[in-house]
């Protein structure tokens, strides 16, 4: 656990939006000056005047463009739940309750809708199952191309193998973590997402620090050559590489610069070159 973070929202706007992100994507943005490494679980502390606090633990799977906070997704139905609900009780800052007229009832007062007006509602969100249709005529590259972002990260999470090789391309990063938290995921596609140059360097960062992955030898000489492996991670895996594989990364153009200076230098010191 890297801690606890207090959820801020300044505004109704910023009520509304947390709202809406945690019904379609399961999560929320967190503000803060530092934000958490990436995948790390973190405690959510949510406060309001008049409500009495709560906590809830997530997981951050993006940062803020701004680099001032971060995204966390709650794995668990029920803390999510548990959050929607303060986030209905709660009021934003300088927003006052509404103000009932006499004959209006109460919340206490108020009937139930039956059976049938909660059958007609059609707000309620499509499950991420119900979003790709692999039986339809519509190929499936049409049915993920017309997806919205929150549906593209609710299906990354389920998706099978067919949707994951779209998804992994999108051109939005977050999605791309999104995909490699999807348990279906197999080594080899670990093998060959991280051999792809348009891969989320945060994904590629991930993937580096977890010793699972880099005992395969693909996936370690994948990291240390992909362009967008940010450098220090990437050098960071070259002691692990024997001279011949670093004889090919110090020659190679498809390797950023830093990497391949870093590879000489070892190699200098060899006494190789």
């Amino acid at each position: 656990m890297e801690g606890r973070f207090p959820w801020r929202g300044e505004s109704e706007a910023d009520w509304s939006d947390a709202q809406a992100s945690l019904r379609d994507a399961g999560g929320l943005l967190v503000r803060a000056t530092q934000p958490p490494p990436l995948f790390s679980r973190i405690e959510i502390e949510f406060t309001a005047e008049g409500e009495a606090p709560l906590c809830a633990t997530g997981m951050v799977v993006n940062h803020g463009k701004d680099g001032g906070g971060c995204y966390v997704h709650f794995d668990s139905g029920e803390e999510r739940k548990a959050v929607e609900a303060w986030l209905s009780r709660a009021r934003p800052p300088g927003i006052e309750p509404e103000k009932r007229t006499s004959d209006e009832p109460s919340t206490e007062e108020a009937i139930a809708p039956d059976h049938d007006e909660q059958n007609r509602n059609t707000n309620r969100p499509t499950p991420a199952w119900e979003l790709i249709d692999p039986s339809s005529s519509e190929p499936i590259h049409a049915q993920v191309r017309r997806l919205s972002l929150a549906e593209k990260l609710k299906v990354a999470r389920t998706a099978t193998r067919p949707v994951r090789e779209l998804l992994i391309r999108d051109s939005e990063k977050r999605i791309h973590a999104e995909v490699l938290r999807n348990p279906k995921v197999t080594d080899e596609e670990i093998m060959q997402y991280t051999g792809m140059p348009n891969l989320s360097p945060r994904v590629l960062d991930w993937v580096a620090a977890q010793p699972k992955y880099m005992r395969r030898r693909a996936v370690l000489l994948n990291i240390v050559q992909n362009p967008m492996t940010p450098p220090d991670t990437a050098k960071k895996l070259l002691s692990r590489l024997n001279d011949h594989e670093l004889l090919r990364l110090q020659r190679s153009s498809k390797v950023r610069e830093a990497v391949s200076r870093a590879a000489k230098k070892i190699l200098m010191r060899k006494g190789v070159l």
